[in-house]
């Protein structure tokens, strides 16, 4: 009877990478021959090391092979455990209106509450690859305030042209300034309460939902 070990390792190989990391894991256990196989897998193992931190791929680059991802993707774990700075940045202060997402910190410029552009600031990685980048998006009309969500290349503004005891909030892409694609509409229209504050609307980003406070 044939046994898994006496198929090639390249196939093993394929065979084991269609299992979730934690039974990869587990599988080492089985026999020395799947350690082994495993252990000597760069595959395997970043399937396996990215489990362990919790990341989905250190390092996107499509340029690096996978054992310099592996090898990133330790240096990007002994750094968090370590707890101490590798890099610095010294970006330019555009006011107290800003916000932070992920690995981008974005300024709105303007004067409450009439913002009109915003800068955006990638502080890049120097582990994962990732260069950092700076952009610029104008011509967004006026807006009093802003929240983005950059894993969903998601941006919510408020417009400023409130009218009627309504809000309207724009749903575009922090990259583009365009309309987000998954929008089913690009404006959300609320209705305010008799005691809201226009000078403290808030807006927050979970997942799919969209908080708005006034």
């Amino acid at each position: 009877m044939a046994r898994l070990t006496d198929l090639p390792v390249e196939l093993c190989v394929k065979i084991l990478r269609a299992l979730p990391a934690l039974e990869i894991v587990r599988f080492q256990q089985v026999s020395r021959n799947f350690l082994a196989l495993i252990c000597g897998s760069v595959e395997l193992q970043y399937l396996i090391e990215r489990f362990l931190a919790g990341v989905a791929d250190v390092s996107p680059n499509p340029q690096y092979s996978l054992r310099e991802r592996l090898d990133r993707l330790h240096t990007w774990s002994d750094a968090w455990k370590r707890g101490q700075w590798s890099d610095e940045r010294t970006l330019p202060s555009h006011g107290d209106e800003h916000h932070v997402s992920g690995p981008v910190i974005a300024f709105a410029l303007g004067d409450y509450p009439c913002y009109h552009t915003l800068e955006f600031y990638l502080t890049g990685s120097r582990s994962r690859g990732i260069a950092p980048r700076s952009w610029s998006m104008g011509d967004l009309g006026e807006f009093s305030e802003f929240a983005f969500d950059w894993s969903q290349d998601l941006l919510v503004l408020i417009s400023s042209d409130w009218e009627d005891e309504h809000v309207r909030l724009r749903l575009l892409t922090c990259t583009t300034g365009m309309l987000h694609p998954a929008a089913a509409s690009p404006m959300l229209t609320i209705e305010l309460t008799e005691d809201h504050d226009y000078e403290r609307m808030l807006l927050y980003i979970c997942g799919d939902l969209l908080g708005f406070r006034s």
